[in-house]
């Protein structure tokens, strides 16, 4: 799994929807079942502010805010491994502009974290989970 091959020790952060409190008990459950499915207990580690979301620029910005203060947190000169792994309101990646960085693709994405980061040492990839197909019908899903 992702967490395992993280090393010792990986801190993990919600981002999603589920890290407001009304969903306490929905976390709870997630996390005792990747407990399970990693063999011992598991816990988030924290997660991003709990601001008013509206769309997908509003969660990267809170992602990015997030990277910020996490890097500003850390020796400088210890290398910085952070996964993304988001669906970003189930939006995809089609040139929307976030702060002013067009976002068309996982690339850009990483490139504006990278930016929030503000230090060198920093490696950040995405796991954009988003997935579409068009019907015969022409519908999209």
């Amino acid at each position: 799994t992702i967490i395992r091959a993280a090393g010792d020790k990986p801190y993990v952060i919600l981002a999603s929807n589920w890290r407001k409190p009304k969903y306490r008990s929905k976390v709870k459950r997630l996390e005792e079942l990747i407990g399970k499915h990693l063999g011992g207990s598991f816990g988030f580690d924290g997660t991003t502010d709990v601001v008013n979301e509206k769309g997908a620029v509003d969660r990267l910005r809170c992602i990015g805010d997030h990277v910020r203060t996490f890097c500003a947190d850390t020796n400088p000169s210890e290398t910085v491994r952070i996964i993304v792994l988001d669906d970003f309101f189930v939006t995809r990646l089609d040139g929307w502009m976030c702060d002013g960085t067009k976002i068309c693709g996982k690339g850009d994405v990483e490139s504006y974290l990278q930016q929030c980061a503000k230090r060198p040492g920093v490696n950040i990839k995405l796991g954009h989970c988003y997935s579409e197909w068009q019907g015969r019908d022409g519908l999209r899903v």
